[in-house]
């Protein structure tokens, strides 16, 4: 189940596994920075940037993230849009 995941720099993420992703997405399920596409390993969709990263790029990708006020309205659109479709698929988890 796909749920809403916290971190330190307060970006929307959503964590989420390759089958929901690639069921929301239409896509190959490819991680975004890496590329790699480990069909057992959850990833994290982030809003700021829509991109679905495996969780090693994630880690990295939060590391070295800055939040700017610019974004925060389309990070919010990406984010809302992401978690209609996983609750159209009914996978999100509101808890």
């Amino acid at each position: 189940m796909a749920k809403k995941w916290e971190n330190d720099k307060k970006l929307l993420t959503i964590k989420m596994s390759w089958r929901e992703y690639v069921a929301v997405t239409d896509t190959f399920g490819f991680c975004s920075c890496c590329g790699t596409q480990d069909f057992q390993e959850d990833g994290y969709y982030v809003a700021v940037v829509n991109d679905w990263y495996c969780k090693t790029c994630y880690d990295a990708y939060i590391a070295g993230a800055k939040r700017y006020s610019v974004d925060l309205i389309k990070e919010r659109e990406n984010y809302n849009k992401m978690v209609e479709s996983l609750k159209d698929i009914g996978t999100w988890n509101n808890d």
